[in-house]
């Protein structure tokens, strides 16, 4: 009996050693906080459901600038938010041109799974709900220029707009601060029709790289 009770008390040691070790030897959660700037290229497109629209779809170049704040959660994770001016729309296929151009300001929140390196790589997820500032339509064989909610043209878009957020890069000390290159693909879950035509639901894509150089907050 006594020696059914040593082995278990040697038991309840060990594990009590392990974790006490674990706890002591465990990475303690990074509070630091980093501000910044952040730029870089969109390419944008406009994924319709309907395929007649889809074959009319192109890539369209822009770029997004604004400013951004990090903070650790863990030596390995940090949460970021950001506030920016981008450029979405889709350029078009086809005989006739036309373009949809469009400016948002919009709210990336994402986290960072990274390690902790010299040269640290990481991957982000999040999501993004952006408000539309202006979005203009060109189509020569309509009506010219004029707004995407011309009813004329009966290619109202909606004013909100929700993407899911998903992609990679890597981090480097530079000078006083750090600088993030990455590259995301900005996917939007929002059916941006207000008409019915075309038939289906009409959502944006963006591929973005960004550069962000951001100094911690004291």
């Amino acid at each position: 009996m006594n020696q059914g009770m040593g082995c278990t008390g040697c038991r309840q040691a060990v594990t009590m050693a392990v974790i006490i070790l674990l706890t002591a030897t465990a990475p303690v959660a990074s509070q630091e906080v980093r501000v910044g700037l952040r730029a870089g290229a969109d390419f944008s497109t406009i994924r319709f459901q309907d395929p007649n629209a889809r074959e009319q779809m192109a890539l369209k170049p822009g770029f997004h600038l604004g400013v951004s704040a990090a903070k650790g959660l863990t030596p390995y994770l940090e949460a970021e938010a950001s506030l920016l001016f981008s450029q979405g729309g889709s350029g078009g296929k086809g005989g006739q041109p036309w373009d949809v151009a469009m400016d948002f300001l919009e709210l990336p929140l994402i986290l960072r799974a990274r390690l902790p390196a010299r040269i640290s790589p990481h991957l982000t997820a999040g999501f993004s709900p952006r408000l539309k500032l202006r979005c203009k339509l060109v189509d020569v064989a309509v009506v010219g220029e004029t707004t995407c909610d011309d009813p004329v043209v009966g290619r109202a878009w909606k004013g909100m707009e929700l993407s899911a957020i998903g992609g990679g890069g890597a981090s480097l000390e530079v000078g006083p601060g750090r600088l993030i290159v990455e590259g995301t693909l900005v996917w939007g879950l929002t059916d941006l029709k207000k008409d019915p035509l075309p038939p289906g639901w009409a959502k944006s894509a963006d591929l973005r790289l960004s550069a962000t150089y951001s100094l911690l907050w004291r």
